[in-house]
């Protein structure tokens, strides 16, 4: 029976900055493990592009020349590589996606994880959810990372990728572009923003939101806030009730990176 979409879909992004590129065995392992996923969740891919050499990064039927050149040359020579499910018939793999994945290196050295999920195929904070969560924080040494739930419409891997929807407030905008222009070591110590979920390394827990407290007392502090520690990060979980008195708690501290 074909899933009737959800007009909400969150978007998952982990961010890591490795002192050399990453080998094609990292695209093989991420290639694997979003195949087992979505084999788990019943929504099997139905388009996959790549870039890098001879690739032009245009979405292709999954299972054809393009994927069997893939996985011939384990994956050598890519710099992204994105999986895409979309309901039967579809001609339309960007707009009426169900599910998408993509790992990509982003200058000047960012290995960057982004998946983006229909509600409709996994529900945003349910239990099966945070196992992809866990799942994912254990595959690789990520420097953090960040999930949240949005209408389709505004199309939330936009923010993950750094990219303007065409939608933001003026506050969304001037934050994007505060965090664009970012570098990597700051983008390591302090927070892009208040999150449902957060993936926090030390670097960020040791910074201070006030003169005699740091993020991490805070996060102890709040007895409402779900924490979960895997390989040596921290995974935050904040009520939707608790989010923007959070977000008006830290706003201009220095924890913050906006």
């Amino acid at each position: 029976m074909e899933i009737k979409l959800s007009k909400t879909e969150w978007a998952f992004g982990l961010f890591q900055y490795p002192p050399t590129p990453p080998e094609p065995s990292q695209f093989l392992e991420f290639y694997e493990r979003v195949l087992m996923l979505l084999d788990e969740v019943k929504a099997p891919p139905t388009f996959i592009a790549a870039e890098g050499n001879g690739y032009s990064g245009e979405l292709m039927r999954f299972g054809g020349s393009v994927t069997k050149r893939l996985v011939d040359s384990g994956f050598e020579g890519i710099s992204v590589l994105s999986i895409v499910t979309n309901p039967p018939g579809s001609k339309e793999p960007s707009y009426d996606r169900s599910v998408s994945a993509s790992l990509s290196l982003n200058a000047p050295n960012e290995v960057l994880l982004c998946m983006v999920m229909n509600d409709s195929v996994l529900p945003f904070g349910s239990d099966r959810f945070r196992r992809l969560v866990v799942d994912l924080v254990g595959m690789r040494s990520w420097a953090f990372g960040f999930a949240f739930q949005d209408l389709v419409i505004r199309q939330p891997d936009f923010h993950i990728l750094s990219l303007d929807n065409g939608k933001l407030s003026k506050e969304e905008r001037k934050a994007l572009m505060l965090w664009y222009g970012s570098k990597a070591e700051l983008r390591r110590q302090k927070l892009r923003g208040i999150y449902p979920l957060s993936v926090l390394n030390k670097e960020q827990l040791q910074q201070p939101v006030s003169a005699n407290q740091s993020l991490g007392d805070f996060i102890k502090s709040n007895p409402a806030f779900r924490v979960e520690n895997v390989r040596g990060l921290m995974i935050l979980e904040i009520p939707t009730s608790e989010v923007e008195p959070t977000k008006e708690r830290l706003r201009n501290s220095p924890a913050m990176i906006s």
